[in-house]
């Protein structure tokens, strides 16, 4: 069995108009993969990457920063592994995957304050690479900039979670299923919480193959007995179909 490698995804927003702050102006970084890689090519995922040794020993003017940050991030009730690293760990991950892929500095633009941990995707046992991600979020000032590394990243820009599915639908765009199931969820995933809460875990419990075509089955907490299907215009793309099964 391949093993885990831990990784840090940011779902990256804004408003896009800061005198019109309701859901449905929110806007979501998305970034185009690069064609050439050997996972996800081509895709639009949010921003992020695995987290590194030197990310736990780190230490730099971020501190302030990562202080208030660690502090929003205690009320999540993270799974294993993830519920026994330093939370300072993640987020130093966090911050460097950003700005190496998109040139975007959380420490001047985002608020430190909204980080906020969303859930955690596993890959099928069956994948020749796998990880386990952590998907935190934030939300960022409206003059943020950003600038592609060129790389792993060929493309990024902003989208309401309405038009990327719209996009996606439409085949202009080819969202991961981790990011559409995000989007689709996005609005109760950010809606605030006063107590602490569970963080659920997305990991495939069986794998079928159909017509080269993989359909995951998951299960996550807390329990949601409403499966619903995403992915199914990956089919020509010979990628993962995800048909996660809350419950």
């Amino acid at each position: 069995m391949t093993p885990l490698v831990e990784a840090v995804t940011v779902v990256v927003w804004r408003h896009r108009d800061a005198l019109r702050v309701s859901p449905a102006e929110r806007e979501f970084l998305l970034a185009r993969r690069s064609p050439d890689l050997n996972f996800m090519p081509g895709f639009h995922v949010f921003p992020g990457g695995k987290c590194e040794e030197s990310d736990a020993i780190r230490t730099d003017s971020k501190s302030d920063w990562v202080s208030q940050a660690s502090n929003a991030l205690s009320f999540a009730r993270l799974p294993d592994p993830w519920g026994k690293k330093s939370l300072s760990t993640i987020l130093t991950a966090a911050l460097r995957e950003i700005h190496e892929e998109c040139n975007l500095n959380l420490v001047e633009y985002g608020d430190a304050s909204s980080v906020k941990s969303l859930s955690v995707w596993r890959t099928p046992k069956e994948s020749s690479r796998r990880f386990d991600t952590l998907f935190l979020s934030i939300r960022v000032s409206e003059s943020a900039t950003i600038k592609c590394d060129g790389k792993e990243i060929v493309d990024a820009f902003w989208l309401t979670s309405d038009e990327a599915i719209l996009l996606n639908n439409s085949g202009e765009i080819f969202l991961a299923p981790p990011t559409r199931a995000t989007l689709e969820d996005i609005d109760g995933l950010l809606a605030p919480l006063e107590d602490e809460y569970d963080v659920p875990l997305y990991e495939p419990i069986r794998t079928l193959r159909e017509s080269s075509v993989y359909i995951d089955l998951s299960q996550s907490t807390p329990p949601d007995n409403d499966p619903y299907r995403i992915g199914l215009e990956y089919q020509s793309h010979g990628c993962f179909v995800s048909v996660l099964s809350k419950g």
